[in-house]
């Protein structure tokens, strides 16, 4: 089976909330999913079978390219500025400026594991770059 991701353009509108699909050298209109405000920052998992997208207040939307749906919402205590996968442990490590801290989700759990202060990730964060690369 084609793995439907690599095929479709995913773009986060922010001004709505939405994430859209779009396929083809047209860009022909591919689907629409509602998410909720303040909508960016996408990822991709490296299998191509999970998209994440943080969006609101606090949330990571957790959605199924081949379906084209969103399976979860991952709760979160602030908006996600930034985040990465760390694929290899199940990790998804999330910026979070505005109550100066890192999540730390569990993504089959789908759930916030642990939270840290920036000053205690600086090594760790070191280490699972290096080990990515």
């Amino acid at each position: 089976m084609r793995n439907r991701l690599i095929h479709c353009l995913w773009r986060v509108r922010v001004g709505d909330g939405s994430l859209r699909l779009f396929r083809g050298a047209e860009l022909a209109n591919a689907g629409r999913i509602e998410l909720g405000e303040d909508a960016d920052n996408i990822r991709v998992d490296k299998n191509g079978r999970k998209v994440f997208v943080g969006y609101g207040a606090g949330a990571l939307a957790v959605i199924d390219p081949a379906t084209r749906t969103k399976l979860a919402s991952i709760p979160l205590p602030a908006h996600p500025e930034s985040f990465q996968l760390d694929s290899s442990a199940a990790r998804i490590f999330v910026n979070l400026p505005e109550v100066r801290q890192i999540a730390v989700v569990n993504i089959p759990a789908r759930k916030v594991s642990a939270t840290w202060p920036p000053s205690a990730c600086k090594d760790h964060i070191s280490r699972v770059t290096l080990n990515e690369m």
